[in-house]
């Protein structure tokens, strides 16, 4: 399944409201195997602290349900997380 956050919602919110954004969506997908969160549209008006957020919270979400997070560990950081 595909879900998107709303590119405004995510620059605008403070983290702790932004949450309930993903976790929304990871508890309405029901049973999956593995999960997948993509950032592609973040912004540069997406606040650091958002984007952490928002992987924290799928983090977390899988790791309580024991579900596979999909691996990443070969994905280059960004320019903007370079500077």
């Amino acid at each position: 399944m595909k879900a998107g956050l709303d590119v405004v919602r995510a620059a605008e919110l403070s983290p702790r409201d932004l949450q309930e954004d993903p976790l929304h969506i990871m508890e309405t997908l029901g049973p999956v195997d593995n999960l997948s969160v993509l950032l592609i549209h973040a912004s540069d008006r997406t606040p650091d602290e958002n984007v952490r957020r928002i992987a924290r919270t799928a983090f977390n979400f899988a790791e309580e349900r024991g579900i596979s997070l999909n691996d990443t560990s070969t994905c280059k950081p960004s320019r903007r997380s370079r500077e």
